[in-house]
């Protein structure tokens, strides 16, 4: 059995939490050790907002490797402590899990499931110093590898990505107004004109964490974990990505610097700075590349 590692800091209140996002980093880079299969990189930059409310965190640990993307809203007072927090939530509920008698990879996509539910809960509970109710959320993509196997969880409109042989393919989708409009057009609900009208908000999120009783939770497309190839590349990645590059830039900028996952990372939101004008949100990357002959 594995040892449990305990990296939340023992002062923190379920209801009333500020985190220090070194906290997360250097528990990262301590995890981030040589693997046999699983290399991953990481790149974070606050863009042009004043506030830093995205929060990524990676980890391989012996034969298991995890990934999180979360992207908060609510400002500083809110969207920063949504992510962080559900960041390390994950994170530590999986690697107590994962250490109890009653782990089994079977349970992975319901402990997922599970674990969004919880989350939502914890995220809707936050209060400030105060005690008032901080009225934040986050969005949350979550990728766990076992060996060659790998499942996800999003709620929200951040994003997963399988990079194949260089080509990309989208896992997920955005929890937002347009996923619910392009539906009740096909079903024939609402017309081509009130299709348009309710368009103008199609960013809008439908689904996140901190919405109460959040219900809109994905995971592995038939509840059967992808199974990977040689060299295939799992990019998580918070909407200030594919807001300014497209899924074939993405594809081909980490493809171009395969197998160096940290330059990857760092040269994908290199160029997105690159294509800022006047202003560029949180753009967070997690890159995790299976190649199970990796010395």
């Amino acid at each position: 059995m594995r040892e449990k590692k305990n990296f939340m800091n023992e002062e923190w209140d379920i209801a009333t939490v500020r985190v220090n996002p070194s906290v997360i980093e250097e528990y990262s880079a301590q995890m981030m050790d040589d693997h046999p299969s699983i290399k991953v990189g990481v790149s974070s930059v606050i863009g042009t907002r004043k506030y830093q409310q995205d929060t990524v965190f990676a980890n391989v640990d012996n034969d298991v490797a995890v990934g999180i993307v979360c992207d908060g809203m609510g400002g500083l007072e809110g969207g920063e402590v949504a992510s962080q927090k559900a960041t390390m939530t994950f994170a530590e509920d999986f690697y107590a899990w994962m250490n109890s008698n009653e782990f089994h990879e079977d349970g992975v996509l319901r402990f997922m499931k599970d674990e969004a539910v919880r989350m939502d809960k914890v995220i809707t509970g936050l209060k400030n110093a105060s005690g008032e109710f901080l009225d934040a959320g986050t969005t949350v993509v979550a990728a766990v590898v076992f060996g060659n196997r790998m499942y996800w969880l999003s709620v929200g409109d951040s994003r997963i990505y399988l990079l194949r042989d260089g080509k990309i393919q989208k896992l997920t989708r955005d929890h937002n107004v347009r996923l619910l409009i392009d539906e009740e057009r096909k079903r024939g609900i609402i017309s081509q004109d009130e299709y348009e009208r309710k368009a103008r908000n199609a960013e809008g999120l439908i689904s996140y964490l901190g919405i109460g009783e959040v219900e809109l939770i994905d995971t592995n497309e038939g509840g059967v974990p992808i199974v990977l190839e040689e060299n295939d590349i799992i990019i998580l990645c918070s909407d200030g990505v594919y807001k300014r590059l497209t899924d074939e830039a993405v594809g081909e900028i980490v493809w171009c610097e395969e197998p160096d996952m940290e330059r990857a990372a760092k040269h994908l939101t290199d160029v997105v700075m690159q294509y800022t004008k006047n202003s560029q949100d949180n753009t967070s990357i997690v890159l995790m590349q299976y190649n199970h002959y990796l010395s």
